[in-house]
């Protein structure tokens, strides 16, 4: 969308005034604040003019096609959550991300969206609220930038590993899927096809291997190829079989595997003096 379009959705994300073209350089609020325009995008962030410009072939993995049936049956303005390098750019679509993407329209701060409230008809979020510091947050600006009757369409992680770190901050449960979406009439949390448990599993497998073989050689990774799923499943039915040698293998991982595909966390800490 181009930005004398766009301007029209626009708010300070600071002062929550109005926005305005100043030059074909700069958008300005009407309390001063200044952003630059970046290739014809504008930076929300404090990033500024030194945004990361991603390469014009990084695309990421296709929209869910129920996110995609979604976006094609709105009339409306349809916003893109951290929409990353799409394939196709839509009309009716603005793309906010963190750098500028193929088809980013907006660079901004998902805590802190650069909209007016109840602008868009829906809003499309796929798998980006992990990657959120503050989810709940991101949930209450959506909410505030739908029009009333809205939809939000979004996919998060629950059993997965960490992934780009280190901003990695959150799996959930469907039962905090629902605090974070506290404010929505929620139609239904379910797990979608490409979610379902083979995923958490083999991806969680591959993790380890691939741990295995980097940092304690190939015939340790091929200890676990060839270790059975009842081998394993003992370990957490039967404590008495946590030991001998496939089991050492889980517990000398190295400690970059080991924290991709921990169970758990322990913390100590200190209150300062």
């Amino acid at each position: 969308m181009h930005i004398t379009d766009l301007v029209a959705f626009l708010q300070c994300p600071r002062s929550k005034g109005k926005l305005a073209l100043k030059t074909h350089e700069t958008v300005i609020s009407t309390q001063g604040n200044e952003y630059p325009l970046i290739s014809g995008v504008p930076v929300f962030t404090d990033d500024g003019p030194n945004v990361v410009v991603q390469p014009e072939g990084h695309l990421s993995n296709s929209i869910n096609p129920d996110a995609q049936r979604l976006v094609d049956s709105t009339s409306g303005m349809v916003l893109n959550l951290s929409a990353g390098g799409t394939a196709e750019k839509r009309p009716n679509v603005v793309e906010l991300e963190y750098s500028i993407f193929r088809n980013t329209d907006v660079v901004g701060d998902a805590h802190q969206l650069p909209f007016r409230d109840e602008v868009f008809d829906a809003c499309i979020c796929m798998n980006a609220f992990e990657h959120y510091r503050e989810p709940h947050v991101v949930a209450e600006e959506v909410f505030r930038v739908l029009k009333p009757g809205g939809t939000l369409f979004m996919h998060t992680a629950a059993l997965q590993p960490i992934h780009e770190p280190p901003h990695h901050y959150y799996n959930t449960t469907r039962y905090g899927l629902a605090q974070w979406l506290g404010g929505f009439e929620i139609e239904h949390i379910k797990v979608s096809e490409n979610f379902n448990p083979a995923y958490a599993l083999s991806w969680l497998i591959s993790e380890i291997e691939r741990g295995a073989a980097w940092h304690r050689g190939p015939r340790e990774a091929k200890r676990l190829r060839d270790a059975r799923l009842s081998d394993v499943m003992k370990f957490w039915r039967d404590p008495s079989s946590r030991k001998g040698r496939l089991w050492d293998l889980f517990v000398n991982l190295d400690e970059s595997t080991r924290e991709i595909c921990a169970a758990g966390w322990e913390a100590r800490a200190r209150k300062p003096l």
